[in-house]
């Protein structure tokens, strides 16, 4: 038997964000099994944990959709670290994630102690954007088939291991995309690209409300991921939309799906997306 719980990771209250297992693995699992668990679990991303011979690293960690294996989830890192804070065992501070795109930093400060108020952050690594071309934007406008798209600045963005598109809309056009789902695939495929977040930047605050859809979900929106949050935050940083230090709060979901609020920030020429997580449920699986 195996113990796994679930966390709403980047919620602000029970039953928002994205629901994430977490399973305290052993050296017995082999990633056949993870993907078993995965699939019995069907939430969007099941974390592994598993032990490490270096005693500089907290954990290392295997992530996994009901359908395949992901190279790197900051809400699965985020879940696995809340549990350690759930079983009591990690302090405050920066410790070392192994994954399987090697290490990665993770910082926990408390918000509020009187309540064990606490935000994650995890690096997504280095960002790269670069500018869509013309004969893009042109495909981009006759795949989705929306003129108004046209006009709005996009960029791609490698962070993650993966190429996205991101595009600055306004706030009434970002209201209006559920019609795009069943376009996704076709225009990732074209692309060349795992997903594509829209985003509109409330101008008298720091709030940017966003929605991703990504082939991971055969083109459905993804409620709350931090690669989408970090990929916007590189597309307002290359655009000047903000200035390099300034932090932004990302509003994700909320349309047509749950909805949840991340914290990415630009330093040391990484991306760093930060949330909080709240225990929905936990138990224990059984393994052959």
């Amino acid at each position: 038997m195996m113990r796994f719980k679930i966390f709403d990771t980047f919620a602000k209250e029970p039953f928002q964000g994205n629901p994430t297992g977490v399973v305290y693995g052993d050296e017995t699992l082999d990633k056949a099994m993870m993907q078993k668990m995965a699939n019995e679990l069907s939430l969007p991303h099941t974390l592994f944990l598993l032990p490490s011979e270096d005693s500089s690293i907290l954990f290392n960690s295997l992530v996994f959709t009901p359908f395949q294996e992901v190279a790197i989830c900051s809400q699965g890192i985020i879940a696995g670290v809340f549990a350690f804070l759930d079983d009591e065992i990690i302090p405050d501070g920066t410790h070392t994630i192994g994954t399987a795109l090697g290490k990665k930093e993770v910082f926990i400060a408390t918000i509020n102690e009187r309540i064990k108020y606490s935000t994650v952050f995890t690096s997504l690594g280095r960002p790269t954007v670069e500018k869509l071309s013309d004969n893009q934007r042109a495909r981009l406008v006759k795949l989705i088939d929306n003129r108004g798209l046209l006009d709005f600045k996009g960029n791609f963005v490698v962070l993650g291991n993966k190429k996205r598109l991101v595009i600055n809309v306004p706030y009434d056009l970002l209201k209006e995309l559920a019609f795009i789902s069943s376009k996704i695939m076709n225009v990732c495929q074209d692309l060349g690209i795992a997903g594509i977040a829209f985003f509109s930047k409330d101008q008298s605050t720091d709030l940017v409300h966003s929605r991703y859809f990504t082939t991971l979900l055969n083109g459905r929106e993804d409620a709350v991921t931090g690669i989408a949050a970090g990929s916007i935050l590189a597309a307002c940083l290359e655009n000047k939309l903000i200035e390099e230090q300034e932090d932004i709060t990302v509003h994700q979901g909320g349309f047509t799906t749950r909805e949840g609020y991340l914290y990415p920030k630009y330093r040391d020429n990484q991306i760093f997306v930060g949330g909080r997580a709240s225990k929905a449920a936990e138990g224990k699986l059984f393994n052959i």
